[in-house]
């Protein structure tokens, strides 16, 4: 019979150390997930107030997409002409796969915050995202001036950009 325990007791303690494992397991891939955060809509709310008094831009993208890829740089070329008092610039990245998000990123560092759109789109849905690259801007006031699908040409975004700084 002691012999019985013993066995039970060697059973019970591989089943602790597997399910142990397991947790381990998830929750080491939960971190990696976690390490472009989602933007909730709220959280956009908040920044949008926050942000009052400067020009807000939001740049819809995937790592996929080539036209995003090709506009990219010219939003980071325009991230380092603008002090973030005046400009505030933040990437919502509609890619489905966390692994190729992280890929493109380590690959294309954005010099400015990139954040996921959540799982049910909400904010995709609020901006009328259709397709992508898809920019949305705000103004000094809070207005969103601009709601538009399609590559922005880099000339074009900045004398937009800097009528709306000078407004």
């Amino acid at each position: 019979m002691l012999r019985g325990k013993d066995a039970m007791k060697q059973t019970l303690m591989r089943c602790l150390a597997a399910l142990l494992l397991l947790s381990l397991t998830a929750s080491a891939g939960a971190a990696v997930a976690d390490d472009v955060p989602v933007m909730p809509a709220e959280q956009l709310e908040r920044l949008l107030a926050e942000s009052s008094g400067k020009i807000v831009l939001i740049n819809f993208f995937a790592s996929w997409c080539p036209p995003c890829r090709e506009e990219l740089p010219s939003l980071i070329r325009l991230r380092t002409r603008y002090s973030p008092d005046q400009v505030v610039f933040v990437g919502l990245s509609v890619d489905e796969s966390m692994d190729d998000l992280k890929k493109f990123l380590a690959a294309t560092p954005l010099n400015y915050p990139v954040y996921r759109t959540d799982l049910q789109m909400r904010i995709v849905r609020a901006y009328n995202v259709r397709s992508i690259p898809h920019n949305a801007v705000y103004n000094k006031a809070g207005e969103l001036v601009a709601n538009q699908p399609g590559l922005l040409e880099e000339r074009d975004l900045r004398r937009f950009l800097d009528k709306l700084v000078k407004e």
